[in-house]
């Protein structure tokens, strides 16, 4: 008898378990969110991504879609190669594209800074738009993303179901 490949659900399970894992010695939260605007499953490894998330990308009518596992930017300066990953790579619905990074504060940007930078590089060779989320972007929208999550909790609750009734024209 042949092996059998993994389910979709097992698969689902095991990118879960890699995230949980991934996290290193933080305690940060993790969240399994479903996206309307992608029609798929995310993973986010904090409460900061799931903020920008719910704020800056599914709920942002700007916004027409994104990619929260986008492949590494490789930048190259005078110095060296390097390859680093965006939070996330942004779809406007006039066409033009965006970088997302998201860090916690001041602080963390500084011990970020090579990264910041290679990404900046990359973003300015390849004519992208390039924005860092800090705490002080996202503090302002914790009430209201909260707020949304019954709503996307429904739509993901009724995700590729039929809606007969709202489609049969009326007699």
């Amino acid at each position: 008898m042949g092996a059998k490949s993994a389910s979709p659900r097992s698969k689902q399970r095991l990118h879960i378990f890699d995230s949980y894992r991934g996290r290193g010695h933080r305690n940060n939260n993790l969240f399994l969110v479903y996206s309307i605007k992608t029609n798929r499953d995310w993973i986010l490894p904090s409460d900061r991504q799931f903020v920008h998330w719910i704020h800056f990308l599914e709920t942002n009518h700007q916004v027409k879609t994104f990619d929260l596992a986008p492949e590494l930017v490789v930048s190259t300066d005078d110095k060296e190669v390097r390859g680093t990953e965006l939070d996330a790579e942004v779809v406007l619905r006039d066409g033009t594209k965006e970088w997302h990074e998201v860090k916690s504060a001041e602080s963390e940007i500084e011990t970020a800074r090579s990264q910041l930078l290679a990404q900046a590089a990359a973003s300015s060779k390849e004519g992208v738009k390039y924005r860092v989320y800090t705490d002080r972007d996202l503090r302002p929208h914790v009430a209201t993303s909260i707020r949304w999550l019954r709503a996307i909790a429904f739509a993901a609750t009724l995700r590729d179901a039929p809606y007969p009734r709202e489609t049969l024209p009326a007699r």
